[in-house]
């Protein structure tokens, strides 16, 4: 058995998998670009709502100020900024990967592991974050 058919299965993508993997790919290229072009330092889009009406630091406060930087080589400052924009800059490369290989080769690539799943990625993702988040709120883990 090979090394790529015993972790991963290949299924042929069907027309409408295709179509959503090239919009993905547009989501995620877009998503990308942005973070590189558009300085959150110098944009109007600054005002956090959440903090605005509670006070408190969002879930999300300081992450594209240090999408920015990590993708202008200024990873102390990303990691300053909030220490997950580098590894949702990471996670976005790594799905753009996929999505090219998946439309190149024309199949759907399936990690063959009962742990290593989209929704267990997703959820360890998801409770990183709400941990460093109450991190935040009680003043660790903040520059």
């Amino acid at each position: 058995m090979s090394l790529v058919r015993r972790f991963f299965t290949l299924e042929p993508l069907s027309t409408v998998q295709v179509r959503n993997r090239i919009f993905l790919q547009g989501m995620v290229l877009v998503f990308l670009v942005y973070a590189f072009w558009i300085d959150p330092m110098q944009t109007s889009l600054q005002t956090c709502y959440f903090k605005t009406w509670t006070g408190w630091d969002c879930p999300s406060c300081g992450m594209s100020r240090s999408l920015h930087a990590f993708t202008h080589g200024q990873w102390l400052s990303a990691i300053h900024f909030h220490w997950m924009g580098p590894v949702l800059f990471a996670a976005a490369v790594f799905m753009l990967v996929g999505l090219v290989l998946e439309l190149a080769l024309r199949k759907k690539i399936t990690v063959s592991s009962q742990w290593l799943s989209v929704k267990n990625a997703a959820l360890l993702f998801l409770t990183i974050w709400l941990i460093t988040w109450l991190l935040r709120l009680g003043g660790l883990g903040k520059g």
